[in-house]
């Protein structure tokens, strides 16, 4: 078994990694599958941001058919773990094919909303991030040399927040697509805004002494 002893590695790793597994697994047992389907609303956010839902559902449908349809990850998934009941069967065997049948369309639905997300999402947030994002980086720098020039001693407290930050930051994005609520204007502005002010917070205080 790997053990990974770096705490900004698993800090990592945690955000890359796990939860973005435990909300593929966990999120369609927790909820309802209904509730994780692509919603209207998303669609009316994707058309205010300036994107062709046509243009968008066709790139999604594809992605999800080339990355889980055609690699057999689909007929995996179905063979291991939905349940065959007839009605003749037990009701507890009917209630067992019912539960898994619900868990895997719930799973679909939320891999296929992320996947639509994703293929939607990242033109939008490229722009915002070269809009907001990277000036917040470069004042930041600006900040921080600022700092330096004082000869004020460094000071570990700001640099290990300041990484945690860094790497948050890169975990908002990848699990913006798995949000278990639906997509909106202010979520979308607000997660460019939290990743400006994170990394300029970053880059402030990046190994200096305030």
């Amino acid at each position: 078994m790997i053990e990974v002893k770096n705490q900004f590695a698993r800090h990592t790793l945690m955000w890359i990694l796990v939860l973005p597994f435990l909300a593929i697994f966990l999120m369609p047992a927790l909820m309802n599958s209904h509730a994780l389907i692509l919603p209207g609303s998303e669609i009316q956010v994707m058309q205010r941001l300036g994107q062709d839902v046509d243009v968008v559902t066709r790139r999604a449908n594809s992605a999800f058919k080339v990355l889980l349809v055609d690699t057999g990850i689909v007929r995996t998934m179905e063979k291991l773990f939905k349940a065959k009941a007839s009605h003749t069967d037990p009701s507890a065997v009917r209630n067992s094919a019912k539960i898994s049948e619900g868990y895997l369309n719930g799973m679909w639905s939320m891999l296929y909303r992320a996947i639509w997300r994703m293929v939607g999402l990242w033109p939008v947030l490229s722009v915002m991030c070269l809009a907001f994002v990277v000036p917040a980086i470069v004042d930041g720098s600006v900040n921080r040399s600022t700092k330096l020039s004082m000869f004020k001693p460094h000071n570990p407290v700001f640099f290990w927040g300041a990484t945690h930050t860094a790497i948050s930051t890169m975990g908002i994005f990848m699990f913006l697509p798995f949000l278990p609520i639906p997509l909106s204007l202010w979520v979308v502005y607000g997660v460019v805004g939290l990743v400006a002010m994170a990394l300029w917070t970053t880059m402030s205080n990046l190994q200096t002494g305030t």
